[in-house]
This record gives C-alpha cells, structure tokens and sequence, in this order.
C-alpha cells in the first residue's frame, strides 16, 4: 500500500472518532498554557497601522488621540506655508509601547493628501505599492537561507480610511478606493470631523454611509468572523465618527483630550461626543489578533500566490486533483472571458481611434473652410478696390476724325 495512503483518516481531525485518555499521573499539559504565555510576553507584539485621506482631515491628531500618546507630529502640518500645494506623501512613526509587561511594537503609517495629484488614481496606487512592498520585503526575509527566527514584520495590518465630513455621503472616488484597498489589508471607514454634525445629522450620515457601503459591497474588515467557532463579539458595520485633539483640559478635576469651543467642550474621550473610545475598545480587546492573523493567512498568501505566478506560470491543475473538472471548466470561462474582455478592448481601441480621426478631419475641414472664405472675402475685397479704382480714372476725349482734303 503507497505510503500517502496507509496512515488516511488515521490522524487527528474534527470529526473523526478519537479515544479519549487521562493519564496517571498528568503528564504537565497544563503547563503548556503558561509556557505559551511566557514566550508570548517575552517577544513584543508587532502592529502596523495605516491612515489615509485628504489633506486636512487630521488623520494625525486622530492617531494621537486613538493612542493616547503623541506619535505623530502635527506641527509638520502646522507649519507647512498656506501657498504650499497638497501632494501624496507618506510620513511613518515607529513607536515601542509596555503596558503590564506586555511589550508593543506600533508603527503608524501616515497617508496624506489622497487624490489631491493630478491624476487622483495615481495616490491610491501608490498606497497599494507601499503595502505590497511591505509584504515583499516579508517574502524575501522569509525565503532566505540565514533566516533570524523572527522575522522583521512591516507588513500593513490595518487601514484606516477617513472619510471627508464636508461631503456627507460615499463619493464614487472613495468607495473605489475602499475597494482597492480592501483587497490588499483591513480596512475600516472614519468619518473623519464629525463635530461639524449635530447628533440627528451624524445619525442620518451613518445611516446613508451604511446603506451606499452595502450597495458598493466594499469588502471592509468587519470584525472577527468564523464559521466554525461561535463569535463572541460584535461586527460593526457603521463607520465610526471621529473627533481628534492634540489639547488637554481640565474637566471635573481631570486632565482631558478635547477640543474647546466657544459654545462648550467636546471631550474626544467620552463616547457620547465621540466613536475613537467604542472604536479603541472594540479594535485592542476583540480585533487586534484577529487582523494580525487575517493579514498572514489572507493578504499576504494570496500576494505570495500571485507573486509566485508570476512570469508565466499558472495555477496547476492536475488531472487527479479533486474537482478537475470544476477547475478545467472554470479556466474555460475565465479563458472565455478574458478573450472576449481582450476583443472589446480592441474593439474600443479602434472605435476610438476612428472617433478621434474623424475628429481631426472635421477640424481640418473646418480649418480648411475657414480659409477659402478668408480668401474668398480677400477676393471680393480686392474686386471691389479694381472697381473703385475703374471708376476714378478721368475719362480721356475723344478725337474728332479731320474731314478729307477735296482735290
């Protein structure tokens, strides 16, 4: 019997019938909790969060305000001249936090001026190249031969988006972004200076903000998800509403994060003026290993697939593989698909080149229209100036013929 076959449904998995032992005395499996604990808190924790959006929408003031800590430094903005144009830039911020022994390693990645370029397409293209070079950067460390046993990690885990609060609603340019970003790492929507809504405003933006994201079908991080363990926690659907501030006041006592206005306070820490503390507590205390994990068994799998397919070599399909004919009819139609996406390609090729030829016709005809009545009226001009002339010339006297001599 082939080897591949002596041992089948023989080792552990769901399902399968296993015998039940309790040794005697315990073997020190129990410990095995706290051995995994130990080596748990003796290597840090490594988190790598990217914010991106617009100009102005303080994405850094929300990163200090959301850490509770100064990461990012505002004044770079703060001082940036008025007649200074908005470009894409990237700005990073490698912090090392400790909170009862456990140590964080964060890294805040800092995305300012989406869509501000010239061509707006090109400024999410260069988040995705930022994060696939992260995961390529992984990729080489990993398939080294000298590997260091853990490995530097860069790799972008999650994304937070903000949206401008100014627009109220998911522009057609936001939610393709959303979608292109939400293929290559965890991505969560803000709304990114809600204190300019009232509640029943901000109330009826959230509403309208779900509503379009189910419609696009984005593909946002949600929340942990499991279909074979029961979830314990919650799936937030609803962007959150964001409110930053870099200040403190005193309030009850109390040094406070805020923002002071003329008609009151907004306290960015309290959860009925702001979504950073529900935000905070629903990301650290439920999601955080949850997104580490789905960005190594998602994102950058299904990159390390795409990129080992590369040059040609597609995905093997073998003739004893389970579902060989689901694949082969599968390929068919992708196959399919392609040629007849690749025909109307050209087919709008070269409509568009006949579209622009005629085109440059038209305007060459209208050129040449334009010259013959400049010609014409020249024409004419001049006719008229001969027969004014003709009309001026003295009229010369005729002479009188002399009568014949008579003989």
């Amino acid at each position: 019997m082939p080897l591949e076959f002596a041992h089948q449904n023989r080792f552990w998995q769901s399902g399968n019938q296993v015998v039940q032992l309790q040794p005697q005395p315990d073997l020190g499996i129990s410990y095995l909790l706290d051995d995994s604990l130990a080596r748990i808190k003796s290597r840090p924790f490594v988190f790598n969060v990217m914010v991106a959006g617009a100009s102005d929408l303080g994405k850094s003031t929300f990163l200090n305000t959301f850490f509770r800590t100064d990461i990012a430094n505002v004044d770079e903005e703060e001082d940036k001249p008025m007649s200074t144009p908005h470009l894409f830039q990237t700005r990073v911020y490698p912090v090392q936090v400790e909170e009862e022994g456990v140590q964080f390693q964060l890294t805040a990645v800092d995305c300012s001026g989406l869509g501000e370029g010239l061509d707006r397409g090109d400024d999410v293209d260069m988040i995705i190249e930022y994060i696939d070079e992260q995961y390529r950067r992984y990729m080489i460390q990993e398939h080294a031969a000298h590997r260091p046993t853990v490995l530097p990690d860069t790799r972008i885990h999650l994304l937070f988006y903000l949206l401008p609060s100014t627009k109220g609603r998911l522009t057609e340019f936001d939610a393709h972004n959303l979608r292109k970003l939400a293929q290559k790492t965890n991505v969560i929507p803000l709304i990114s200076k809600a204190d300019v809504y009232t509640q029943d405003e901000l109330a009826r933006v959230k509403t309208k903000l779900t509503a379009e994201i189910s419609h696009y079908e984005l593909g946002l991080y949600t929340g942990p998800h499991n279909e074979d363990v029961p979830h314990t926690g919650s799936l937030i659907t609803t962007p959150f509403a964001v409110i930053g501030s870099n200040q403190t006041h005193e309030v009850q006592g109390r040094q406070v994060r805020a923002r002071q206005y003329p008609w009151g306070l907004i306290e960015v820490e309290n959860p009925e003026h702001c979504d950073i503390p529900r935000l905070r507590c629903w990301l650290m205390k439920e999601c955080l290993l949850d997104v580490i994990d789905k960005t190594h068994a998602c994102f950058y799998a299904d990159f390390r697939a795409r990129l080992m397919r590369l040059n040609g070599r597609p995905e093997s399909i073998m003739p004893f593989d389970d579902g060989f004919e689901t694949k082969i009819t599968s390929t068919q139609q992708k196959f399919a698909r392609v040629m007849a996406e690749r025909e109307n390609d050209l087919r709008q090729t070269f409509m568009e080149r006949i579209r622009v030829k005629e085109i440059e016709l038209r305007d060459y005809e209208a050129k040449l229209r334009t010259v013959r009545e400049a010609l014409l009226r020249e024409l004419e001009l001049e006719q008229l100036e001969l027969e004014r002339e003709e009309a001026n010339l003295p009229e010369e006297p005729v002479e009188k013929p002399k009568p014949a001599k008579s003989g």
